[in-house]
């Protein structure tokens, strides 16, 4: 009996369950880095736009309301 062509089919399983279980950890580093990504963006981009509205609130107080507008817009 040739167990050649058994082993070599065993070899090919670990081969492809390897592959996958790599395939599986890249894939979920690359979702973990996407969503880290869109939380980062997603604060900084609050803190741009609280900072353009707290300014603006200021320039209102202070009279200034065309500015504020202005800068509203351009934001």
């Amino acid at each position: 009996m040739e167990l050649r062509p058994l082993r070599a089919f065993r070899q090919a399983d670990r081969n492809l369950k390897e592959e996958l279980h790599a395939e599986r950890a890249a894939s979920e580093a690359a979702r973990f880095e996407i969503t880290r990504s869109a939380t980062q963006f997603s604060r900084r981009s609050k803190e741009v736009v609280d900072g353009t509205i707290n300014l603006s609130a200021v320039l209102m107080r202070a009279g200034e309301v065309d500015e504020a507008n202005r800068l509203l817009a351009e934001a």
